[in-house]
């Protein structure tokens, strides 16, 4: 009973995760300019501001999170620590380095 709670509580994580990522992708420039701020596009696109300016804007971001950035890349992910996954209890359902679940192949034209 245990493990298979575990088991939910880690896709419910995972949709979590996959319902925040949402790409868009458009046919043109045209389309581009309908959905996306101008301010945020670089000039080469119909924006307002020069690609240099937003490079610029971006590395001050970066520099602004560093410390963040460099604590994450610290970071050490235990798999399977404290569910059916863990050693203690098995260890049969480690999937791909913790994925566990059904993925389909996406292709693109």
């Amino acid at each position: 009973m245990f493990s298979s709670t575990v088991k939910i509580k880690h896709l419910h994580r995972i949709s979590q995760l996959t319902s925040l990522i949402k790409f868009q992708c458009h046919r043109s420039i045209d389309e581009l300019r309908k959905n996306i701020e101008p301010s945020v596009l670089p000039e080469e696109y119909g924006g307002t501001v020069p690609l240099a300016k937003l490079n610029e804007n971006f590395k001050k971001y970066l520099l602004s999170k560093r410390d963040m950035l460099l604590a994450l890349d610290r970071m050490e992910i235990v798999l399977g620590c404290g569910s059916s996954a863990d050693p203690a209890h098995g260890g049969k359902d480690i999937v791909d380095a913790g994925a566990v679940g059904s993925f389909r192949k996406l292709q693109i034209d």
